[in-house]
């Protein structure tokens, strides 16, 4: 694993902060386990892992603290800031969310909505950003309890996976202090009435059939995606990306809203690939 040197100015060694070794070290472990998707949502809980999991090892190092980065920028306090993301211009807050497209979807701008979640689950208080504050505590656990639920909550999250889900993994594997974890995602807005209230986790189900089980080169391929929501009704506004990959990496792909009764129909044409074996598909959702 190449770290770089940094420009000496901006960053020196990016291999000299622990809480980078280990952050980088962490995304090795989500690509074992949940596999989160690296873009949107599913994206930035895949970089919020990375910086729970390295701020968790500094401490357990016993140098930790609530940046990350600080050690390898000279003239900065880190590049981001669990404790007060919008020091860093990330948000604290689900509604401050960035839904634009660059950085994959925000994977490291929206980051600090999970980032805050573990910061205020283990230390306690309101959100950093007084606008959004809601003038009750959250009642920390402390980092030990609180880095294991985190842990085994993100680590069992499908690889699509949203804030929502975060919060219903994390709150499924929290025991007694499943409150704990409840209210904390609720300060940084990922909370019932988003989510869906009840013990609804705002997931969705998502089924991919073809109109043949094999096809030759030529023929048309009509691939339909049926999506429902977690009480089993027909989501009829979801965005759906597919990718069909061909072995060689040729990718043909498009992007639809399913329709009535929760279906949209992708058509692609085998003949158009340099391949006879074909071929890997690859779905995503958008939220």
């Amino acid at each position: 694993m190449a770290y770089g040197d940094g420009d000496g100015v901006t960053f020196i060694e990016l291999c000299a902060d622990l809480d980078v070794v280990a952050h980088e070290l962490s995304h090795g472990v989500t690509e074992a386990t949940s596999n989160l998707i690296y873009q949107y949502e599913s994206g930035a809980l895949n970089e919020a892992f990375s910086d729970i999991m390295g701020t968790s090892v500094e401490f357990y190092y016993g140098s930790g603290n609530w940046t990350i980065g600080e050690d390898i920028m000279p003239s900065a306090n880190g590049i981001r800031n669990t404790a007060n993301p919008n020091e860093d211009g990330d948000p604290s807050h689900y509604a401050d969310r960035y839904t634009g497209t660059a950085d994959n979807g925000g994977v490291h701008t929206n980051s600090g909505i999970a980032n805050h979640w573990f910061y205020l689950l283990v230390n306690g208080d309101q959100n950093a950003n007084p606008a959004r504050a809601s003038g009750t505590n959250v009642a920390g656990i402390g980092i030990s309890a609180a880095e294991q639920i985190a842990f085994l909550g993100f680590t069992a999250l499908p690889a699509n996976a949203t804030f929502c889900n975060a919060r219903a993994a994390t709150m499924a594997v929290a025991g007694s202090r499943e409150a704990n974890v409840a209210d904390a995602w609720d300060e940084v807005g990922v909370d019932d009435t988003l989510c869906g209230g009840g013990g609804g986790d705002g997931s969705l189900a998502v089924t991919v059939s073809t109109d043949k089980s094999s096809y030759s080169l030529g023929q048309t391929v009509y691939i339909t995606v049926h999506v429902e929501d977690d009480a089993g009704a027909p989501v009829s506004a979801a965005t759906v990306n597919v990718t069909i990959v061909t072995p060689k990496g040729q990718q043909y792909g498009g992007s639809a809203a399913t329709g009535t009764n929760g279906n949209v129909v992708f058509t692609f044409t085998p003949g158009l690939f340099s391949s006879k074996r074909c071929c890997h598909l690859r779905l995503t959702m958008v939220d």
